[in-house]
């Protein structure tokens, strides 16, 4: 990057109405989500980011909602088939990916780069004519013998064992929706969901697969003492609250959210007890002093009926 120039991003002055960002558990997550994309602008491969962890030591505290941006379809995880990774070229195992990065902003070191290659190209064609033409030889000598595999990943003619095994490990599961950066399931946990499906699992199901949880909370729906039981209420009565308190617990596995979301959920309905209480009490004062009231007033209508006495 030229000296003195910051880097910068483009944003659509519709970004805030994406679907995308407001599938996202909370404001927190969809601010974290601007943060990666400044970020990302300044990686060694723009766009691209080592790791899970590399990208939460980077976005901290917005970290815990890397499976949130996933879920949406915001960032991408290699392996995945969305055109907009392959275009990298040397995406490897783990690596994350803003979705369309490239597209949409511009490189910064893009016209440098150029410069510098077209430079470069200059100079090889002079020294190989001062020199007899032994670089263009030699160029010529190794895209003669050179893999597909070349800087830009070309396809193979032939799929390796590895790529066969890998092609078959993903295809033996299955997407819990239709959009293609949902998350891929086996084909028990894509049941296991399904018995989840009244409108109220929504929220909670796009918030536990954003935690990176693929299986529903596990038990019968009749125990009372399972998983499923204690959040079954819940998603009844406040499914949007349910989903909001999965996002925001701070623990890593599904006994301490769940832990957290039950903290939430009777401080919840001990707050509602103590309204519906002071409700109540209010109710019944104000009875009170409408049956004065109305006492009052009946006193009054008799002292003005025929043949009665009105008092001073």
């Amino acid at each position: 990057m030229p000296p003195g120039r910051e880097p910068w991003i483009k944003l659509k002055v519709r970004t805030d109405e994406s679907d995308k960002l407001a599938s996202l558990p909370s404001d927190s997550a969809r601010w974290g989500w601007i943060r990666v994309l400044l970020k990302a602008k300044t990686q060694r491969r723009m766009g691209v980011f080592a790791s899970r962890q590399h990208l939460r030591t980077v976005i901290a505290p917005h970290g815990r909602f890397i499976g949130a941006w996933l879920v949406a379809g915001l960032l991408h995880e290699w392996p995945v088939d969305c055109p907009c990774v392959t275009t990298y070229g040397d995406v490897g195992e783990g690596e994350l990916v803003v979705h369309d990065y490239r597209k949409e902003q511009r490189d910064p070191t893009n016209a440098d780069r150029q410069a510098g290659h077209r430079g470069r190209n200059r100079n090889g064609v002079g020294n190989g004519k001062r020199n007899g033409g032994s670089n263009a030889d030699r160029n010529a000598d190794r895209n003669a013998t050179g893999t597909p595999h070349s800087r830009a990943r070309g396809t193979t003619e032939t799929e390796t064992e590895t790529e066969r095994d890998s092609k078959s490990a993903t295809d033996s599961r299955v997407l819990l929706s239709g959009d293609a950066d949902s998350p891929r399931l086996t084909a028990e946990q894509f049941a296991d969901w399904k018995s989840l499906s009244s409108r109220n699992w929504g929220p909670f199901k796009a918030a536990w697969l954003a935690r990176g949880f693929l299986n529903p909370p596990h038990g019968d729906g009749d125990d009372p003492k399972s998983q499923r039981s204690l959040v079954w209420e819940i998603a009844d009565a406040r499914p949007d609250d349910l989903a909001r308190w999965v996002a925001e617990a701070p623990g890593r596995s599904v006994r301490e959210v769940l832990e957290h979301v039950l903290e939430q959920w009777h401080a919840a309905r001990k707050e509602g007890a103590e309204r519906a209480d002071a409700q109540e009490a209010e109710s019944a004062e104000h009875k009170t002093e409408t049956r004065a009231d109305a006492k009052v007033s009946m006193a009054r209508i008799g002292d003005l009926l025929p043949g009665r006495t009105v008092t001073r």
